[in-house]
């Protein structure tokens, strides 16, 4: 098996070659797609004419929040595995989004892991992600992969959000809070109808339609659609409202509730907080369905691959930290040229608890 990057994830033999999430909007038929989960950054091949891999959900929800339509698709369970020429694949749960996947490739004695994003920690719409039994090589998600990155517990944080909320309301504000509308608005939800049946949660359109799959899927969440709410209602009434994260969504909230316009107290919740200040907001939370930096070592030291490489965010960082730090020999992906992964094993193998000898890559 023969790893490399272009655009996204390649893995190949002589005789196959299987593009996980790739960046390219066009792979050619002969060859295959596997897609982790229902973020655009990660659904760019479902358009074309090869055939995707992916679950049910994941294709619901890119149903629901993308424009392309999906052309060749063949879903899979949890823990069902298929193949692809001598390629034996499996899904498991990655936690991070309703319905997404870490993927397992079994070829000869080579065992590979490739997480694409995901959260070792239960969140409240979705559970942890599986911890693999074994790898011989991971490519692991590296979106916080930085030890300056740091977020307190998710429990602590939720607590935060909601006391901001009360305390807005208390003055007489209208909450008003942008979070990603697929998988940030639904823990918002989630979290808001777990502490409260006393105050309702208005959602934009966009979040509703994302919330309808939550739903069909045995996800419990009480809501209801703003475009649904009366002009008049907030003379009288207190609620939270939740919108995509894009600016130019309060403009439909001003057009709408012109009477609001003194009233609304705005927050953001993204992970993205822990790096950047976002200080025009009222309100903003580190709230993350990624793995944090403590949570990827955790990760890694249970399963102690022959190679990890690094993707996504801080990877040269946390690439140097396991090579480093943890004797663990590891290089962001985007190195990657048609390594062999025989050869990745068998050099750790030779190395046996020396220093890894990738550190030429970081010198």
């Amino acid at each position: 098996m023969q790893i490399s990057y272009d655009n996204g994830i390649i893995i190949s033999d002589s005789q196959n070659k299987i593009f996980l999430d790739s960046e390219r909007s066009k792979i050619p038929m002969k060859y295959q797609n596997i897609i982790t989960h229902a973020h655009s950054d990660h659904t760019s091949a479902m358009g074309n004419y090869s055939k995707s891999h992916l679950t049910d959900i994941t294709l619901d929800l890119y149903k629901v929040t993308q424009k392309t339509i999906p052309n060749q698709i063949e879903t899979h369970n949890y823990y069902e595995c298929f193949e692809i020429g001598d390629f034996e694949i499996e899904f498991i749960k990655a936690g991070h989004l309703l319905g997404a996947i870490q993927v397992v490739v079994y070829h000869r004695d080579t065992v590979f892991l490739y997480t694409g994003d995901f959260c070792p920690e239960p969140l409240l719409t979705v559970e942890q992600a599986d911890l693999c039994k074994k790898a011989d090589i991971i490519s692991l998600d590296t979106t916080y992969g930085s030890q300056t990155i740091q977020f307190d517990h998710r429990d602590e944080t939720r607590n935060r959000i909601f006391i901001w909320i009360v305390s807005e309301i208390a003055k007489g504000n209208i909450p008003v809070i942008h979070v990603a509308h697929l998988g940030g608005a639904q823990e918002l939800i989630k979290l808001l109808n777990s502490l409260t049946s006393n105050l309702p949660v208005f959602c934009h359109s966009k979040i509703s339609k994302v919330n309808e799959v939550y739903q069909n899927y045995g996800v419990s969440l009480n809501y209801q659609d703003i475009s649904e709410i009366q002009q008049n209602y907030f003379s009288s009434a207190n609620a939270v409202i939740l919108l995509p994260r894009s600016g130019k969504t309060i403009e439909y909230i001003n057009k709408k509730f012109p009477q609001l316009q003194n009233k609304i107290s705005r927050g953001i919740v993204t992970g993205q907080t822990a790096r950047f200040g976002f200080n025009s907001f009222a309100m903003a939370a580190p709230l993350s369905t990624h793995a944090s930096f403590g949570e990827l070592s955790d990760f890694i030291l249970k399963i102690r691959p022959n190679h990890v490489f690094t993707q996504f965010g801080y990877s040269e960082e946390f690439a140097s930290y396991l090579s480093h730090q943890l004797n663990i020999p590891s290089q962001p992906i985007y190195s990657a040229n048609n390594l062999e992964s025989s050869l990745l094993i068998k050099s750790n193998q030779v190395n046996n608890g020396k220093k890894s000898s990738l550190d030429k890559y970081f010198s």
